[in-house]
């Protein structure tokens, strides 16, 4: 039987959730609230359950991240970044990553650009092609003076993997 609302945000209110327990503790019926507490108007909990969702690392969690990358809270759109490299062998979620990559807030973009650097490691580079051209623009454009360092050692490992040009759209 599914926990109620209720249920489901007393466990996440906790002062530190154990995710881990918080994994083995909430079933796939209680997936729908879980990702409904995403939009809420509270960005706490939101960015709990955000994490949260990180770490499920399935398909269904990915529409979760997808909820929160678009969301009008940077904060939000952040933890999703971050979460995302977990999930760096979907195709969905190196979209999702790339459009982070073109975000207004610099939050968002360097969380973004570090789990690019993160998915080298993990990722066949070949899949993060889409991203490749993001990344050098940022190096290249980022008025930042830290981001642009971030976006140029992240360029340069990404060219490490492929040795192709880098086109600039």
């Amino acid at each position: 039987m599914p926990k109620t609302k209720e249920e489901i945000i007393k466990i996440f209110h906790r002062a530190y959730a154990d995710y881990a327990k918080l994994i083995d503790s909430l079933d796939d019926e209680d997936y729908p609230i879980v990702e409904s507490l995403i939009d809420d108007n509270n960005p706490y909990l939101a960015g709990k359950v955000v994490s949260y969702i990180g770490l499920l690392k399935t398909q269904k969690a990915l529409s979760g991240l997808a909820i929160a990358a678009r969301s009008q809270n940077p904060s939000i759109k952040a933890v999703a970044a971050h979460a995302l490299k977990n999930f760096t062998n979907f195709p969905e979620a190196i979209s999702l990553i790339e459009k982070l990559l073109d975000d207004r807030n610099v939050g968002v973009r360097k969380f973004a650009l570090r789990t690019v650097d993160v998915a080298l490691r993990t990722v066949d580079a070949a899949k993060l092609v889409i991203v490749k051209n993001k990344v050098q623009q940022l190096s290249l454009n980022e008025t930042n003076e830290r981001m642009k360092i971030l976006s140029g050692r992240v360029r340069d490992n990404l060219s490490k993997f492929d040795n192709s040009d880098i086109i600039i759209r």
